[in-house]
């Protein structure tokens, strides 16, 4: 019955933010002589899906709203977005782990590398982790790893909920207000849970990748 109940819950939840979407859309179309054109530009969600439209929009506006910092932050999200497209080599992981280590990794005896975004507070992001902890105990030896990255700006919290969910595998943070993050800038989330995949050469091969997506790509290495 919770289950129904979450399940009826996500559905209007995506009703809603795909008509918050197409409202947004044509508003900026419309209007390329406001400020709240590169703002809106700022928080939506579908970025990557719609790269070349936003591109476009942004081009657009207008040479006045081109001379503020709002113009100029969604042009630089846009940059960020055009160099994580597949293949490219991603951005280093920035913060430290839960010892309080600067974090380092290295890809090169590695397969599969699966960078999770996460927060003590996403209830989806915590409820996966258990599921995840199945594939990660069935692939580790045979070079699949992960990589947690938390965007929680409280410290304890994040020490508190990588305790209660005992996260076996690298698990880092910056513990910064998170619109000074390096890492949500670098891969642009927007939104969590989300998550790259990467390969031993550090190159991104796939991005919000659905569990099972995930373990059929294990298997056929």
């Amino acid at each position: 019955m919770y289950r129904k109940y979450l399940d009826t819950i996500t559905q209007m939840d995506e009703c809603i933010n795909n008509a918050n979407l197409a409202a947004i859309h044509q508003f900026i179309v419309k209007n390329p002589n406001t400020l709240i054109t590169p703002y809106l530009i700022t928080n939506v969600y579908d970025l990557f899906e719609r790269y070349a439209f936003y591109k476009k929009v942004l081009d657009g506006l207008s040479p006045a709203v081109k001379q503020t910092k709002y113009y100029n932050e969604a042009n630089e999200l846009l940059q960020s977005v055009k160099n994580i497209y597949i293949g490219a080599e991603a951005s280093p992981i920035n913060g430290k782990t839960l010892k309080g280590d600067d974090f380092k990794i290295s890809y090169a005896n590695k397969k599969i590398i699966l960078v999770d975004f996460w927060a003590s507070y996403c209830a989806p992001c915590r409820q996966q982790t258990p599921d995840l902890k199945v594939i990660y105990n069935k692939y580790k030896s045979k070079g699949f790893d992960i990589v947690s990255v938390s965007i929680d700006e409280d410290a304890m919290k994040w020490k508190r909920a990588s305790a209660q969910d005992s996260i076996p595998w690298h698990n880092v943070a910056e513990c910064v207000d998170q619109s000074d993050s390096k890492n949500i800038r670098n891969f642009v989330v927007k939104s969590i849970p989300a998550n790259y995949v990467l390969n031993n050469k550090g190159r991104l091969i796939g991005r919000n990748v659905e569990l099972d997506s995930l373990e059929r790509m294990l298997k056929k290495l």
